[in-house]
């Protein structure tokens, strides 16, 4: 939680070397989970590459029967899946070609968290906002209570931050904002204490706060700038989402028309590079 996320990926290949050496299978497959499917989804990388790899992860982990691992693999590979083919999933619902709720049931906390996760992320990716926000406080803390000090936590408080701000712009329910702002404190703390993984987090949710308390310039500052660490920092998915959220609010304003459809736009070709067809083609649609 003091570094880059990023920099654990060679440590967790080389415990899923060491471990697999010693014949420690269970942490082993949970170290290549997380260097080739969890980690590289929570930093934007293209979802093609990461997709194949879950084929490959699931392999190992159901040849070693880690049936944890291989349904967390499920899970994510299958949100990917709704994310990027459309023939081939059904938007939020998270069942499809490699997932079959009947048959890939979670009987434990460890995988149905991830089961949770990729259900709100879908929800929030899809822009279903109220419905996200809705099972934000519904299922609380329950994601990052039972997962404490992972990094996943940081994203998954977060979707469900921006969520809650982005079902508030939507319905006007003070439920929602009163805990966003909660959330928000939280990952505003995180920062403070010296997390460098929530600076786009914070940036993006000052705007949100600052878009529903009607501070125009401070909210349009704040897209801009949580845009633009998201893009250097190479969150492919947040470029899309920042993007996204901001051209929603400036279509509140009929003079900011063409800025709006320019960070539709910009919102698009993110999602495009990320390899997120089924969001492109969501709003593409909109769009016609």
């Amino acid at each position: 939680w003091t570094q880059a996320i990023s920099k654990c990926l060679p440590a967790l290949g080389d415990g899923y070397v060491v471990g697999m050496q010693m014949g420690e299978t269970v942490m082993s497959i949970w170290d290549l989970v997380l260097q080739r499917v969890i980690i590289p989804l929570l930093l934007g990388h293209p979802l093609d590459p990461i997709k194949r790899d879950c084929s490959k992860v699931l392999v190992q982990a159901e040849e070693f029967a880690q049936q944890d691992q291989a349904l967390v693999v499920r899970y994510l590979w299958q949100l990917m899946i709704n994310l990027s083919d459309p023939s081939k999933s059904i938007g939020t619902i998270l069942e499809g070609e490699v997932l079959d709720p009947r048959v890939h049931k979670s009987e434990n906390t460890l995988s149905h968290r991830m089961l949770y996760f990729s259900e709100a992320m879908l929800l929030l990716m899809f822009a279903d906002y109220e419905a996200a926000a809705q099972r934000a406080i519904e299922r609380g803390d329950y994601y990052s209570q039972s997962n404490p000090g992972v990094a996943s936590n940081m994203g998954e408080t977060f979707h469900r931050a921006i969520s809650l701000y982005a079902g508030a712009r939507q319905t006007k329910k003070k439920k929602f904002k009163k805990a966003a702002v909660k959330l928000q404190k939280r990952i505003v703390g995180w920062q403070k204490a010296g997390n460098p993984n929530v600076k786009h987090f914070v940036l993006v949710l000052d705007a949100e706060s600052a878009a529903l308390s009607s501070k125009v310039e401070i909210a349009k500052a704040k897209y801009q700038e949580a845009i633009a660490v998201a893009s250097k920092g190479g969150f492919l998915q947040y470029v899309g989402l920042f993007n996204e959220r901001y051209a929603d609010y400036l279509l509140q304003d009929p003079l900011s028309a063409d800025e709006a459809m320019k960070r539709r736009c910009e919102a698009i070709e993110a999602y495009r590079e990320w390899g997120a067809h089924a969001k492109v083609e969501q709003m593409m649609g909109e769009s016609s």
